[in-house]
């Protein structure tokens, strides 16, 4: 399932870059609540903002020069609060649990440090479903996710049963498409071994979202002396892939 909000595309004078995504379904009013969120980059002075573009409410722009912001900050900090929310928020009230809120966190000086896109909606009983969280560092790349996206997660389940059945057309589908044959054996071979290695280590995978990139990082005791493992996935075109396409 692609998700609901495409990115810009980029030209000569604007540069885009995905920072995180995440959704989830009201089934109240049956809508799909979506976030992206990407930096937008003028090629000209390198000066950038990062934006929220909902699929149905308002989004909002977070610039690291805005005086408003900044001076919220100061205040919030001044009065030791954890974090500002800023724009469009939606908070619980009364019986509906819903929450949008975008939150912007500082360091012990007050600085910029990261901001944060929570997301409750409510399944067909009007009830809370589990909350969501994405969190971006303020200078431009996702530092972790409370859960990767549905749509990631099902991607990475398909990726590890390709791996341990050798389904080569799956993988195939994922790599360059010039690639040799005698390298994509080699791939093959190797990704299955890996995943049933790291399978039978018991270790589960931490991820870690920079622009397109997602790693899955494995840290333990795999085997043979190897204590740490990671996989990089890159989103282009509305899929992931197990190379850089733009590299």
């Amino acid at each position: 399932m692609k998700q609901a909000i495409d990115l810009p595309k980029s030209s000569s004078s604007i540069l885009y870059e995905q920072l995180g995504y995440i959704d989830s379904f009201d089934a109240v009013v049956d809508k799909l609540y979506a976030f992206l969120i990407y930096k937008e980059t003028s090629t000209d002075n390198k000066k950038w903002v990062v934006r929220i573009k909902s699929s149905v409410t308002a989004g909002a722009v977070f610039d690291p020069e805005n005086k408003s912001l900044q001076s919220a900050i100061q205040k919030a900090h001044a009065h030791k609060q954890a974090y500002v929310v800023w724009g469009f928020n939606l908070v619980p009230k009364g019986d509906d649990p819903r929450l949008v809120e975008n939150r912007i966190f500082y360091d012990e000086n007050g600085e910029f440090s990261k901001f944060e896109v929570h997301l409750v909606t409510r399944d067909n009983e009007g009830k809370a479903l589990p909350e969501k969280v994405v969190t971006i560092n303020w200078h431009g790349a996702a530092i972790s996710e409370a859960e990767p996206n549905n749509d990631f997660m099902a991607f990475f389940a398909k990726y590890n049963k390709a791996c341990r059945e050798k389904d080569s057309v799956f993988i195939k589908s994922i790599l360059p498409a010039n690639i040799p044959a005698d390298e994509f054996e080699f791939v093959v071979n190797m990704s299955y071994e890996s995943t049933v290695a790291i399978e039978a280590s018991g270790v589960k995978p931490s991820f870690k979202q920079a622009g397109n990139m997602m790693e899955a990082i494995y840290t333990g005791d795999l085997g043979d002396g190897i204590t740490e493992f990671i996989i990089d996935f890159y989103y282009h075109n509305n899929q992931w892939l197990k190379y850089n396409p733009e590299a």
